[in-house]
């Protein structure tokens, strides 16, 4: 079974030249089918956050600069990183493990003017199927 995208069948499907009735019908039958939704979404930091110490795609934007950074102010830019009890920290598997540890480090903790606003899970690793592709 293929999956579809319902939504846009919804939009895409060409039924204004068909009777009411078929129209109808078309349209409840498109409605009731499941919709794919896209695997990796961005997850507004207003909505939830991620687990403690999962590290995850993040979207960032410094709004202090250093003096010699002043182009990136208040730009949008993506890395990956860790949050912890309440706290953000850059990636790096070091970080993951002394958080694990210790609760806490300093080195990749994310500086106070930097917002991240939304985050998204990592996707799955590559993994090469049995044919060797």
């Amino acid at each position: 079974m293929r999956p579809i995208d319902a939504n846009e069948l919804l939009t895409a499907f060409p039924v204004d030249d068909e009777p009411t009735i078929t129209k109808s019908c078309v349209r409840m039958t498109i409605k009731n089918m499941p919709t794919i939704e896209p695997e990796w979404q961005w997850i507004p930091c207003s909505e939830r956050m991620p687990e403690n110490n999962d590290p995850v795609n993040v979207t960032w934007v410094n709004h202090n600069p250093e003096v010699y950074y002043a182009d990136i102010k208040d730009k949008p830019f993506t890395a990956t990183a860790h949050y912890h009890n309440g706290r953000w920290y850059w990636f790096s598997s070091v970080t993951q493990d002394y958080l694990n540890e210790y609760d806490v480090w300093t080195p990749d903790l994310v500086d106070k003017d930097v917002e991240i606003t939304a985050w998204m899970p990592l996707p799955e690793p590559y993994k090469e199927n049995s044919d060797g592709h």
